[in-house]
């Protein structure tokens, strides 16, 4: 049992170190930004009301947020009183 663990050892380590020899050199020029948006997010267009879309996000964020809240109070609630005095 001891000379396969070794074994898996020696392959990880192995790929690790051959992985990490392959890499590519860190480019040194520098990137510039394109000056059109790609669109990933949005269009290319400007926008018109930039706010509106900042206080959607806002408010989808906020609903996350709340109902995450709100699931752990009642997971945390619904747990059995006994186990969390043992666990103590």
């Amino acid at each position: 049992m001891r000379g396969v663990r070794a074994f898996v050892v020696a392959i990880v380590l192995g790929l690790g170190a051959s992985s990490a020899l392959a890499e590519e050199p860190v480019p040194t020029e520098m990137y510039t930004q394109p000056s059109k948006p790609s669109g990933f997010w949005g269009s290319g267009r400007p926008t018109t009301n930039a706010k509106a879309y900042r206080w959607r996000l806002l408010a989808i964020g906020g609903v996350l947020v709340g109902g995450t809240g709100l699931f752990m109070i009642r997971l945390v609630r619904r747990t059995d009183p006994g186990k969390r005095q043992r666990n103590s």
